[in-house]
């Protein structure tokens, strides 16, 4: 499975954004494999 990101419905937008760009910039992809993050960290 992939790795899923769940971002809560009450987080405005743009730190949503912000937290995946955030992700995306600092880490493998491998590094998400079978796991689901729960946004904010």
């Amino acid at each position: 499975m992939p790795g899923m990101f769940v971002v809560n419905d009450r987080m405005p937008l743009r730190q949503a954004i912000d937290e995946i760009l955030f992700l995306d910039e600092y880490s493998e992809q491998d590094e998400w494999e079978q796991l689901v993050v729960y946004l904010p960290l």
